[in-house]
């Protein structure tokens, strides 16, 4: 056999087995014990009393349904084990799902829902609203819900975030590889909105049409934490949650890929903001550009957190928070 033949029937067969080793299913370890030390260490009243009640932390384990392919979220959970939901986002959650009655998670670009479901098996008085736009990933997050006896808690939607009007229009969802050694990952590609005389970009693979609604058109109850992971179009969803700011139905925000704009925006709105682990001061663009300067090449894995304040915030000396439009195209990101 020549050495082209035999390679190409090597890497078939590498392929193949490959294949055999993407399960549909993976197994992942919940524990609690993260829970049971802050609830120890709490230092006010109102978080101690937000923990008392809980049954002591225990570990267990759920059972996921993941995708076939060797996308970088099955061959996270596949391999690790663990859910894929950054400590910060937990800790975030921690802290405030459990201050009111049913504490409301809201997950934007949940994928398949490693956030969401941490959330919903976190406590029994927690829910969770679980937003993706692209349908294979939503059909195997509302299977893993039914395996795991959180379907009544935890609900998936399919759907695409995105302010007007940059976001009410059409998107492709498709899923792509640029090689063969490289993970498989869902991309946006934006398509005109109708009547629009700008050409459509090629869509890779195959695709899907999602029409982007406002999160406060999606959501109208209070939003204890806000989760949003887009792949780099944060502030565009950010944008949209106005409208719950506005009835004071936001409690929290986690964010990946922190910005300047996403930053100026919950200044607006009278939050507290951390970024990457630094609380950066109301209108203090000093420290803003020192903190995004340092958390530029951490990518999804670095957090814009913001917490809404009892009172409105005071800047002594720092210039005014200027209004920061979102860019007018989002282009084509890969997730992350």
């Amino acid at each position: 056999i020549a050495a082209e033949e035999t390679g190409a029937l090597g890497l078939a067969l590498l392929l193949a087995l490959d294949r055999l080793e993407c399960g549909e299913e993976a197994f992942v370890d919940i524990f609690h014990y993260e829970a049971m030390v802050q609830d120890v260490l709490a230092t006010d009243e109102e978080s101690r009393a937000a923990g008392r009640g809980r049954l002591a932390p225990a570990g267990s384990v759920l059972r996921l349904a993941v995708l076939p392919v060797r996308d970088f979220e099955s061959g996270y959970l596949r391999s690790r084990q663990q859910l894929h939901c950054g400590e910060d986002i937990q800790r975030l959650a921690r802290r405030h799902l459990l201050l009111e009655p049913r504490g409301l998670f809201v997950d934007v670009g949940a994928y398949l829902g490693s956030c969401s479901l941490w959330a919903a098996a976190y406590d029994e008085r927690v829910e969770a609203l679980a937003i993706e736009p692209w349908s294979v990933a939503v059909e195997a997050l509302r299977s893993s819900a039914e395996r795991n006896g959180l379907a009544s808690r935890l609900h998936a939607l399919r759907a695409c975030v995105g302010d007007a009007p940059l976001r009410l229009h059409r998107v492709v969802r498709s899923f792509d590889s640029p090689n063969l050694y490289s993970p498989a990952s869902p991309l946006w590609e934006v398509a005109p909105s109708e009547g629009s005389s700008s050409p459509a970009q090629p869509a890779r693979g195959v695709g899907e049409e999602v029409t982007c609604r406002r999160l406060d058109a999606l959501v109208d109850r209070r939003v204890a934490v806000l989760r949003i992971t887009v792949g780099g179009e944060e502030t565009s969803v950010l944008a949209t949650a106005a409208g719950l700011v506005e009835k004071g139905l936001l409690g929290a925000v986690v964010s990946s890929y922190p910005s300047r704009s996403a930053v100026r925006l919950l200044w607006r709105w009278g939050f507290d903001v951390e970024v990457g682990g630094t609380a950066v001061p109301f209108g203090d663009e000093e420290v803003l550009n020192t903190v995004l300067t340092k958390t530029s090449g951490a990518w999804s894995h670095s957090y814009l957190v913001g917490v809404r304040r009892a009172t409105p915030p005071t800047s002594s000396g720092a210039k005014p928070v200027e209004e920061e439009r979102s860019p007018a195209s989002p282009g084509e990101r890969p997730r992350r």
